[in-house]
């Protein structure tokens, strides 16, 4: 084989499909060996949880592998993190202001509909009110 593994062959070395050339290269160069090792990384991880997580629910014992997390990986895990705990407070303040703000649309729908409800029950439209209290006050002279 020439060269070193594409990331379609990683993968598929990851899923199980090892033929033999791809074995022998891996074990030959330490590039490719390298970066299989830093793709299965995740992978151990994953399972190691999800063994921990299904004994602890089934109570059974945990056998645990050992695994060596990258500095790369708890960096990024770390950032995860930091991200998380910054976007919680934000996505609250937004949500809050998204509440008030709805609130004082619902006064001002609410003031709005006492103003017509008075402008519907008048007997009466406010501009010809003048001309009414006229009438009235002629009509009890």
């Amino acid at each position: 084989m020439n060269g070193h593994l594409s990331s379609q062959q990683i993968e598929e070395w990851l899923i199980g499909e090892r033929p033999g050339d791809i074995a022998a290269h891996i074990d030959q160069c330490p590039a490719c060996s390298l970066e299989v090792r830093r793709a299965m990384e995740p992978l151990a991880l994953f399972a190691d949880a999800v063994r921990t997580w299904g004994a602890t629910v089934s109570g059974m014992p945990v056998q645990r592998k050992q695994v060596r997390v990258s500095i790369a990986w708890r960096a990024a895990l770390a950032c995860a993190a930091v991200l998380a705990l910054v976007a919680v407070p934000v996505y609250e303040h937004r949500s809050s202001r998204g509440v008030e703000a709805t609130k004082k649309v619902e006064v001002a729908d609410d003031v709005l509909l006492q103003q017509v409800a008075a402008g519907v029950a008048r007997s009466v439209p406010a501009p010809m009110e003048p001309l009414a209290q006229l009438m009235y006050t002629d009509s009890n002279n």
